[in-house]
């Protein structure tokens, strides 16, 4: 099947979804369109390679920027790249998604969403973005963005006929071949280990690729993005259909009280001394491998390690965390979390221990320090992991994320002249809170709650608790506003109370 470029006619109207904003006709794009020629059959180690081979595609630098992109017809396919697109009035917007970014964005009359229907599909995957101009599209935003990696898209949706854009720029590669990546829409290829640096004008370049009429049987629209020399990569996605619609998502699975892990059945035999990958273990006395136990993810802060964070920062070594939980002190790839690296390493890390420990999946909590704090929030919601396993979480010196995600309980602990927090302008962990206020629903009102005070390990002294509960929430939501000086004196450190506290708060939600 050919695959040739397309120029798109102005003003073509789509009837959902789309509103937008007006362009000035002045602003459109001149750039000369890319032929290239290709086949489905001419791609190595693909299934279904030949699948839908009535489709059509087209790939081009980029669309014209001063029109309200449309979709061809789904029987259309291009004899030339001169020739004009028939005129459809019936498609509507599926998705139009803003890879990689904290907001969304707009693309010839079409607002694309913040991306979140992106779920890890056993690859690294990450984002990066980029602040300079891009060639070929007045509107920049869409393609300063990205997500990196080797990923799939599962995007729910109705069976029927689709046609699939994505967005990307290359902003990576400095010379040919430094980049092969490839990708497939429904076992459809739509680029096949392409170097996209050579192929499309070098960097910087706004690329728009088209796959016309792929239909949907099991109401899921799956797009692979792999690569064979460094890694994938888009910047934005937009689905169109005649006929097929937006299905609501399966839920992500939540917590079940109670609940055993398949480790469980191992019974007594489980493994006392497992090692798993990346991860510092430590087993609760008496664990009898045959009933379920809490599990809880320690998250250590920017060049740290696991030791560091167990026997120096939060200190848990003897504390009721460690006497009753199963403890998983995980560390970074690097110096600190980054999803696109540590999120998958994560995920192995759970699948693990649920195998081969008997775990309460009911029981499943995160606490984190300073970066860790950050990741906890990042895989609630920020880079689409959307992780909903967790019973609760108790981030410590965090910083504001990009809320909202689903209601999760949260003890927050924060200083209240948090020196390093300070030159993000939260020194008071004021923002901090925020986004679980508004994640779990809370009103701004709040109630005492009962913390015990400690001394300070750094010169003794007693520390106020300072924590308080939101009120009117959807889930138990607590704020500790402290004023314990621990770690060189920036009241940036794992508070004297935080153990007691954190153990207490967990308890109450098993």
């Amino acid at each position: 099947m050919p695959i040739k470029a397309a120029v798109w006619p102005a003003a073509l109207l789509l009837t959902a979804c789309g509103g937008g904003v007006d362009r000035n006709p002045d602003d459109s794009d001149t750039s000369s369109s890319h032929s290239i020629s290709s086949s489905p059959s001419s791609s190595s180690n693909r299934s279904n390679s030949s699948a839908n081979s009535s489709s059509s595609s087209s790939l081009s630098p980029s669309s014209s920027s001063s029109s309200s992109l449309s979709s061809v017809s789904n029987s259309s396919i291009f004899s030339s790249a001169s020739s004009a697109a028939p005129n459809n009035n019936e498609l509507s917007v599926i998705y139009a998604l803003n890879i990689g970014a904290n907001e969304g964005a707009d693309l010839n009359g079409i607002r694309y969403e913040r991306d979140d229907f992106y779920r890890v599909s056993g690859a690294e995957n990450g984002v990066d973005l980029n602040e300079v101009d891009i060639e070929g599209t007045s509107e920049d935003a869409l393609y300063q963005s990205q997500r990196y990696g080797n990923y799939i898209y599962e995007l729910p949706v109705t069976n029927g006929i689709y046609n699939t854009t994505v967005h990307l720029a290359e902003s990576w590669a400095e010379m040919p071949n430094q980049r092969l990546m490839s990708i497939v829409v429904e076992g459809q290829v739509l680029l096949d280990n392409a170097d996209i640096y050579t192929e499309f004008g070098g960097r910087f370049q706004a690329i728009d690729l088209e796959v016309n009429d792929i239909e949907v049987t099991d109401e899921s629209l799956t797009i692979e993005f792999s690569a064979s020399e460094n890694n994938a990569t888009a910047s934005g996605l937009l689905v169109t259909s005649a006929e097929g619609e937006r299905r609501e998502p399966e839920p992500m699975p939540e917590p079940e009280p109670g609940g055993a892990s398949a480790g469980c059945d191992i019974g007594a035999g489980a493994p006392q001394n497992l090692q798993v990958p990346n991860v510092l273990l430590t087993l609760p006395e008496g664990y009898d491998g045959t009933t379920p136990t809490p599990l809880v993810f320690a998250f250590h802060g920017r060049n740290r390690n696991t030791e560091e964070m167990r026997n120096d920062d939060a200190r848990t070594v003897g504390s009721a965390l460690e006497q009753n939980y199963v403890m998983a002190f995980i560390k970074s790839a690097g110096g600190g979390y980054e999803m696109h690296v540590d999120y998958p390493r994560f995920e192995a890390a759970l699948e693990q221990l649920l195998t081969e420990l008997c775990i309460d999946t009911g029981s499943i909590f995160a606490m984190g320090i300073s970066n860790g704090a950050q990741f906890i929030a990042a895989m609630l919601g920020n880079d689409g992991a959307a992780e909903r396993r967790f019973a609760g979480i108790a981030p410590i010196a965090s910083s504001y994320q990009n809320p909202p995600w689903p209601a999760v309980p949260a003890l927050v602990i924060h200083g209240e002249n948090d020196t390093v927090r300070a030159g993000l302008g939260d020194a008071d962990g004021s923002q901090d809170i925020q986004q679980f206020v508004e994640s779990n629903n809370c009103s701004n009102n709040t109630q005492p709650y009962t913390a015990n005070s400690c001394s300070s390990l750094t010169g003794g002294g007693n520390v106020n608790p300072g924590c308080r509960e939101y009120v009117g929430c959807d889930t138990p939501t607590v704020f500790c506003q402290h004023d314990d000086p621990h770690y060189q004196n920036t009241n940036h450190g794992w508070p004297c109370f935080a153990n007691e506290e954190i153990f207490k708060f967990f308890e109450s939600l098993r």
